[in-house]
């Protein structure tokens, strides 16, 4: 009995089936109007048919126009005449073929691949991104061999940053594959932008050095805090100086400076008027010490120096004559070999011409014998330098420059030479440089000067002269008048 029962179940069940089959039917598409993409129609159309089953091919056609607007028919007659889309002698592919040609967009296809490449992901998400590079794909024509190769390059050119550094380095082979490595790189910084920050972990936003920061206030406003905004901190304008603007918003970018005349700034914030840094100050007369700062200008010299020679405490030393320096000194193996008279701190400073201090041993007063004339007289001891006579010894010896043959401007107290080793000096007798030897030669340069004017007295004689080696003659235009030429000047190495 139970075995009669089931057989009528199956028999309505498989029964009840072709009708669910024979029920599903395809709509028809919506009318084609101008415009619309008719690629995506066509589709969409054919499927219709396909669902239709076998028609002839005038309903085909029938079908057709009875899904194209009525503009789209329009369109469709006039491609026609001078006959009629339901004539018999045009057959249904002849009218896809004429929509196709009418309303299928022409393409560039070297255009469209390079906006295929020049896509980016931007916020849309990657399967979005996917789709738009297959959509932009169908219209560049791709050759088959290399379509999955250009969506993979295209995927790779138009997604971040932080993605497209790992699939370059991981060189997915096809698209699926680099979606997925991308959806991966994706999830895991997503995982650490939620994380929580911990307590120990600081983002350092500016970095900005220690230093002196330069303040200008107006006067009455002394200790006063700046009202400078927030954003700008400390930075200056360096057109006018405040502090509540950018240097491309001053209204200065156009002002000549009052002191050196240049564009793009005022005259408190002008970086010519500001003093440079210097050694320091030098010091000199005090009345409570004798303070005396030597700086020294040159360290060698490319002229050859003066030498003259000298004896220290009996011991022949030759020193290097320096009218510009202040005092005279010698090093220390010179303060041994004269037996190494005593030492008393001073007060005395030594700079080289960078700045740095010359260490000195201390100050030593000895006796110095110059073309038979001696003198007790001071001299500063340090490590390492050349033996130079100062002009702190002019006065014991009755040295006179203004009535030598060395002219040369009163200076402060600076050494201009000090070389460790001088090359080539030349020797200066002390005997030229003493006021009572000039005193005595001066009658026997008079005599000189009398015998030399007698001996050439052509050369000394009023009038121009005339050339004695060969005949010259010129010849001077009757209207010819003097032109005033400036006189060349002289080469620098010359001077």
């Amino acid at each position: 009995m139970a075995t009669g029962t089931s057989v009528p179940k199956l028999e309505r069940h498989a029964a009840s089936s072709p009708s669910l089959l024979t029920s599903y039917q395809v709509a028809p598409p919506d009318k084609y109007n101008i415009g619309d993409s008719w690629k995506t129609w066509s589709l969409v159309f054919k499927v219709y048919l396909e669902e239709r089953g076998t028609l002839s091919d005038k309903d085909k056609k029938v079908a057709l126009l009875s899904c194209l607007s009525i503009k789209a028919v329009e369109e469709l007659q006039a491609i026609c005449e001078p006959s009629e889309p339901l004539n018999d002698a045009i057959k249904f592919e002849d009218l896809m073929d004429s929509l196709n040609k009418r309303y299928l967009e022409r393409t560039n296809d070297t255009l469209e691949r390079n906006k295929f490449f020049q896509l980016r992901m931007g916020a849309s998400s990657l399967k979005e991104f996917v789709t738009v590079l297959k959509k932009a794909a169908a219209s560049c024509k791709f050759p088959t061999a290399y379509y999955n190769m250009a969506l993979t390059d295209g995927f790779i050119l138009g997604v971040p940053d932080h993605i497209r550094s790992t699939l370059i380095r991981s060189k997915p082979s096809n698209l699926p594959e680099a979606l997925e490595l991308a959806e991966t790189v994706q999830l895991s910084k997503s995982s650490l932008d939620a994380r929580p920050q911990s307590s120990g972990d600081l983002n350092v936003n500016q970095i900005q050095r220690k230093g002196h920061q330069r303040t200008t206030q107006k006067k009455g406003q002394k200790g006063q805090p700046s009202s400078a905004p927030a954003g700008n901190g400390d930075q200056r304008c360096q057109s006018c100086g405040r502090t509540d603007h950018l240097r491309r918003n001053c209204r200065h970018l156009e002002t000549t400076c009052n002191h050196c005349s240049k564009k793009g700034h005022i005259e408190a914030v002008c970086r010519a008027k500001q003093k440079p840094s210097s050694p320091p100050l030098q010091r000199s007369g005090q009345k409570n010490q004798r303070v005396t700062c030597v700086r020294v200008n040159n360290v060698e010299s490319v002229a050859p120096p003066f030498s003259i020679l000298t004896k220290m405490e009996g011991v022949p030393v030759e020193m290097e004559f320096d009218c510009g320096a202040g005092c005279s000194i010698i090093p220390r193996s010179i303060w041994k070999k004269i037996k190494k008279p005593p030492l008393r701190p001073t007060s005395t400073r030594c700079f080289t011409y960078t700045g740095a201090e010359i260490p000195i041993d201390g100050e030593a007063s000895i006796t110095v014998v110059i073309d038979e004339r001696a003198a007790r007289v001071p001299v500063l001891v340090t490590a390492n330098t050349a033996p130079i006579m100062g002009r702190s010894w002019f006065a014991s010896f009755d040295i006179d420059l203004r009535k030598s043959l060395i002219h040369l401007k009163k200076m402060d107290n600076a050494v201009n030479a000090v070389a460790t080793k001088p090359s080539a000096p030349t020797a200066l007798p002390a005997a030229s440089l003493t006021a009572p030897r000039l005193e005595k030669e001066k009658g026997t340069t008079e005599a000189s000067l009398a015998a030399l004017l007698n001996d050439y007295p052509e050369v000394f004689a009023e009038g121009l002269g005339y050339c004695t080696k060969l005949k010259a003659s010129l010849q001077l235009k009757d209207d010819a008048k003097p032109v005033f030429i400036k006189a060349r000047p002289l080469p620098f190495a010359l001077k």
